[in-house]
């Protein structure tokens, strides 16, 4: 009984060490496919996008991090018109996750931002506006890589009527020193 206290610093230290309680920065890339949902499926085939994401992790006792979005989208018109429909979005995002980080779970994603859709044919156009997207994912964690897998739903609020799309992603991040 002499080192139950020694035994108790030790055991406290190590869960100390094995979660960090500070914030942690992990940068990331996905992709996949994006499809039309709406209004836009009705113009628009099956595409394909591109992510880059840089996440924030709060401290390990919050279930809350902070993800920033930077997502491509390329869509081909399905009419005789020529030329495609793109989008170029800037979202953050709050991500819940109910799982210690450091295990692979799953989480809900929610975010703000600004969207710009070009469409192409025989003109050009393109407008900015308000981006929203919801969604949910699951996390594999392969240390010290972690790789993500989410489905989600996005809009821009274009003045034609909203640009919708599901953007399907499977992803890797790596934390940043």
């Amino acid at each position: 009984m002499r080192h139950a206290p020694l035994l108790l610093v030790t055991t406290v230290s190590l869960i100390s060490a094995a979660s960090p309680a500070h914030p942690q920065v992990r940068a990331g890339v996905g992709g996949g496919a994006s499809v039309p949902t709406g209004g836009f499926s009705f113009t628009d085939d099956l595409g394909w996008h591109a992510l880059g994401t840089v996440l924030l992790t709060l401290p390990s006792t919050s279930p809350f991090s902070i993800r920033g979005d930077l997502m491509f989208a390329r869509h081909g018109h399905k009419t005789s018109v020529p030329g495609h429909t793109a989008l170029a979005c800037g979202i953050v995002n709050v991500l819940l996750s109910p799982w210690p980080r450091h295990r692979s779970g799953p989480y809900l994603l929610a975010g703000l931002g600004s969207g710009k859709v070009t469409v192409s044919g025989y003109g050009s156009a393109s407008e900015v506006n308000v981006a929203l997207n919801a969604g949910v994912g699951v996390r594999f964690v392969v240390k010290p890589i972690e790789m993500f897998v989410e489905g989600r739903f996005a809009t821009v609020r274009t003045s034609g009527g909203p640009t919708n799309v599901v953007p399907l992603t499977a992803g890797v991040s790596f934390g940043v020193r």
